[in-house]
């Protein structure tokens, strides 16, 4: 697995840490998974409290911030680092590539006990620079991670899942009875596009250590390495939606080509 593989080489490259007697710079996950949704719709509770993951794990002072993202969702169990295809941290790291509201599976932030730099948001690589220029200048380092689940716009959610369908006051927007049909076609739909990108997915995952992005589609001789980003990847299964729609014979064996 891509992910795994550069973990260990840089535990390689990087040698035995500086830091807490070598077992590198201590840290506490705390992961706030997505809100859990009603069995029957499928939907978002209403100002549902977010399950959250504690974790305690350690990590060497030589990570760069991709190395240091595989490496902290690789502490949960079951890894999260499913999370990291569609992470705009690690698609972009300098952050200078993508648009500002590029959609990101996982925000992190970080607090650094006694210390001014409380709940800070890493948005690029220069912000986990600064993180770890003061935890290296620490004794004995450790630091608070905060990372929060998001629902990407292909996820299938929408205005209507996150409010529970009501307006102000309680008051439901939707008629008794009313476009039941037209629901149950759109959430098909939905679905059919998320089988769709979990296809193109599988197909496109890069498992060349020397790239950057999480998938990609190779061209030419050479296989030149195209990046697929999120928003490529979305738009790509919204065609085969449609094609979908059109022909009623496509099926999800045929996403991939």
């Amino acid at each position: 697995m891509l992910i795994e593989s550069q973990f260990r080489v840089i535990l390689l490259a990087g040698g035995q840490s500086q830091h807490n007697d070598g077992q590198g710079i201590s840290a506490t996950l705390l992961f706030s998974h997505l809100p859990p949704r009603h069995e029957s719709a499928g939907k978002t509770r209403k100002n549902a409290k977010l399950p959250t993951t504690t974790k305690v794990f350690a990590f060497h002072e030589d990570m760069n911030l991709r190395d240091f993202l595989a490496c902290t969702l690789d502490s949960l169990v079951p890894s999260r680092n499913d999370l990291l295809g569609k992470c705009k941290l690690w698609l972009d790291p300098t952050g200078s590539d993508l648009p500002p509201e590029t959609a990101t599976s996982v925000t992190v932030k970080y607090t650094i006990p006694r210390s001014a730099y409380q709940d800070v948001l890493v948005e690029s690589e220069k912000d986990f620079k600064e993180m770890m220029r003061v935890l290296v200048s620490k004794s004995a380092p450790t630091v608070k991670i905060s990372m929060q689940e998001h629902a990407l716009p292909y996820d299938g959610d929408d205005a209507d899942d996150e409010s529970g369908g009501e307006e102000k006051g309680g008051k439901s927007r939707k008629g008794k009875g009313k476009g039941k049909g037209k629901g149950k076609g759109k959430e098909k739909e939905k679905k059919k596009r998320n089988d769709f990108i979990l296809a193109l997915e599988h197909k496109h995952q890069c498992n060349d250590t020397r790239c950057t992005h999480g998938y990609c589609l190779l061209e030419g001789p050479t296989a030149e390495h195209l990046p697929l980003t999120p928003l490529l990847m979305s738009s790509w299964a919204a065609a085969k939606v449609c094609a979908w729609l059109v022909s009623g014979a496509l099926s999800i064996t045929d996403t991939a080509k």
